[in-house]
């Protein structure tokens, strides 16, 4: 895979529409799961802020993934200055992908 490619890739992941599920939690606010990406869990007090955390949620969750992904794959290949507490955009991963 060359790095055009993986751009297309990372590109498609953030463009993609996930379902979200909410669900009323028993102590108030909603809890949030997206079934495509396994364990990935949210929640907030009210709907609109339940939703928000959900696109912040999908964003981390995408952007281990990709940690992860790059790391087993390809030893040549790093994301610069990351935490897995950095939530970043689609276009703010890709400006940090580098060769090393």
């Amino acid at each position: 895979m060359n790095r055009k490619q993986i751009l297309s890739e990372i590109d498609h992941l953030f463009k993609q529409n996930y379902e979200i599920v909410f669900t009323e939690a028993e102590e108030g606010g909603y809890n949030v799961s997206v079934p495509e990406l396994p364990g990935c869990f949210t929640q907030g007090d009210t709907y609109d802020e339940a939703l928000k955390n959900a696109g912040e949620a999908i964003r981390v969750y995408i952007y281990g993934e990709l940690q992860h992904f790059y790391k087993q794959n390809f030893n040549h290949f790093t994301i610069e200055n990351s935490k897995a507490s950095d939530v970043k955009t689609g276009n703010e991963i890709k400006k940090e992908l580098s060769f090393g």
